[in-house]
């Protein structure tokens, strides 16, 4: 492999290292890796479920954190769920509120002010 050298400053310039893959079998880097990542968790998945019976500890464990995520999960949706209703019932409050209003106005006929509420 040959440096150039800039004739200008004397620097020697580093040859380009590319990561040349077969791209003629369609290779890439990324392809590569998630396949490779998602063997590696697959495969450690199935040797936690498939344990021998010596393994109970493992599953114990692993039935342990399962139900934990599922309260968890369920704690947050349950959470979320309250926070969306309370949102609603503030939302209808403030329509019926603005319907009442109009309304009002619009029987007294007082039409000029209703701008002003809309901020």
């Amino acid at each position: 492999m040959d440096m150039d050298t800039d004739t200008a400053t004397g620097a020697t310039a580093e040859p380009e290292l590319a990561l040349d893959l077969d791209t003629e079998h369609g290779w890439d880097v990324g392809s590569f890796l998630t396949g490779l990542i998602l063997g590696a968790t697959l495969g450690a998945g199935v040797a936690l479920v498939m344990a021998p019976a010596s393994g109970s500890r493992t599953r114990r464990r692993l039935r342990r954190k399962v139900r934990r995520l599922g309260r968890q999960a369920a704690e947050r949706w349950d959470d979320t769920r309250s926070r969306a209703r309370d949102m609603l019932d503030e939302r209808r409050a403030e329509f019926r509120s603005r319907v009442a209003k109009a309304r009002a106005r619009s029987r007294n006929g007082d039409y000029d002010d209703a701008d002003e509420d809309e901020g």
